[in-house]
């Protein structure tokens, strides 16, 4: 039982050594890729600001996004994490810190602004003090992709080549 034990680890190290000798022998090339990201006209935006320790809850206006994208299979904004970013850094400006932020978004207004009355009854409703930042005092950027003639955003990849 103890040969078996020891033939299958030495198979084992053999196989492991010969698969990493073999990944540092592939050839790479670099490849333009073309993504599905374009233009998102009317795109609509607010922020949420939220800490687990407080009870205080900062939303923004409702915004238009000028100069937003999306991608044509999800419908994910562009950037969504950096608008947060943005949202974040503000909070930061304003003395608040350690507050998760949350980038709530769609195209048709009338929804979007049905989720914005929601998300604030539903705080108001639980004892949360609701702060707005109106627009004077914070504004998303839109964050952009390069385009190629195409209009589509291309980005360079490595994909292996076969000898």
């Amino acid at each position: 039982m103890k040969k078996i034990v020891i033939f299958l680890m030495a198979l084992l190290t053999m196989t492991a050594s010969y698969a990493q000798k073999s990944k540092a022998n592939v050839k790479t090339k670099k490849v333009q890729v073309v993504s599905d990201i374009v233009d998102a006209h009317g795109m609509y935006v607010y922020g949420v600001a939220f800490s687990p320790v407080d009870s205080v809850v900062y939303i923004t206006d409702e915004q238009e996004l000028d100069g937003a994208q999306m991608h044509l299979r999800t419908k994910f904004i562009v950037g969504r994490d950096e608008l947060s970013k943005q949202l974040q850094r503000q909070m930061m400006l304003e003395g608040e810190k350690n507050f998760s932020c949350c980038v709530v978004y769609s195209q048709d207004i009338k929804k979007l602004d049905k989720k914005y009355q929601k998300q604030i009854s539903y705080y108001k409703k639980r004892g949360f003090t609701v702060n707005q930042l109106s627009r004077d005092r914070f504004l998303f950027k839109a964050v952009r992709r390069e385009y190629t003639e195409g209009g589509y955003a291309t980005e360079e990849i490595e994909v292996p080549v076969e000898e």
